[in-house]
């Protein structure tokens, strides 16, 4: 009985310490560009299931042109960062429990130029007009019905006159360990593994959770 009374306390024990995960980072280079309008999908952590879409897009009217970039949640518990605009962070921000993680607002950054008024810049992407390098979107997305965090980077650069928006992809990371926060830019952590283009189009397989 003791001995069994042992055994049930060291497997609680055991089941207290604190897993250790793994930031499973992916360096990239796709160019999404609002001409001609264009689409990535972003598998944050290469199971095959898109977590979020980003988009580029060009709308053309009568009285004005307008062109936005943005980024989509694809499933349900899926959300980014940002009240009414995607937030474009700095290296070094907290992604985790709380805040303002929603699914409404996917636009990062909108263009738009009128014959009369000239070109109107919103949104933090675009940056009144002089785009941004190497800023992070903040993630939440399920895997198996569990929460992980991530980030993906990018930059974006505008073309004034008629409105044209292009943005670069470089890399994105997620935490292996549920509800674990991340920082934008962590590409390391206990046990870290740097996947690569050339692991994937090898068929290495990232752990999903």
């Amino acid at each position: 009985m003791y001995a069994a009374a042992a055994a049930s306390a060291t497997g609680a024990l055991v089941l207290a310490v604190p897993a250790e995960g793994k930031v499973i980072y992916t360096p990239v280079h796709v160019i999404l560009t609002s001409i001609p309008n264009s689409s990535y999908a972003l598998d944050l952590n290469h199971d095959g299931i898109t977590d979020f879409s980003l988009l580029g897009n060009y709308q053309n009217g009568q009285s004005e042109t307008s062109a936005y970039i943005a980024c989509e949640p694809m499933a349900s518990p899926n959300m980014v960062w940002g009240r009414d605009f995607r937030s474009a962070l700095m290296r070094g921000a907290k992604v985790g429990h709380g805040g303002i993680f929603n699914r409404k607002s996917p636009r990062m950054g909108w263009v738009t130029h009128r014959n009369t008024s000239g070109s109107l810049f919103s949104g933090y992407w675009v940056n009144g007009g002089k785009g941004v390098k190497n800023r992070y979107l903040r993630l939440k997305f399920a895997i198996k019905g569990n929460i992980h965090y991530g980030w993906a980077r990018l930059s974006v650069a505008v073309k004034h006159g008629r409105p044209y928006i292009t943005a670069t992809l470089t890399g994105f990371a997620y935490e292996t360990v549920a509800n674990k926060p991340i920082v934008t830019g962590q590409k390391k952590g206990p046990g870290v593994e740097r996947l690569t283009l050339g692991h994937l189009a090898r068929g290495a397989a990232a752990p999903h959770d």
